[in-house]
């Protein structure tokens, strides 16, 4: 639905936000080269993710895909 990808959009400027630019296109570019000419699930991507950030994305994932409310834009990073 439009509003499943308009929330996945904003989980991606969230996780962006909270990695830093640096470490944001670095996971994207990891889970590009481990799924390399594949389809992947939106869980398969967040498992990758999390792991390739040593699993500190957990509670940001949980809060961003799985709960009903849409949580506040990050105004610190992890980094």
């Amino acid at each position: 639905s439009l509003e499943n990808y308009g929330r996945m959009t904003l989980s991606m400027h969230a996780l962006r936000k909270t990695l830093g630019d640096e470490q944001f296109y670095k996971t994207l570019a990891g889970v590009v080269a481990e799924h390399k000419y594949t389809s992947i699930t939106v869980d398969q991507m967040v498992e990758t993710a999390n792991r390739l950030n040593g699993g500190k994305l957990t509670d940001f994932f949980n809060a961003w895909l799985h709960s009903t409310r849409i949580p506040p834009m990050p105004d610190n990073d992890l980094r």
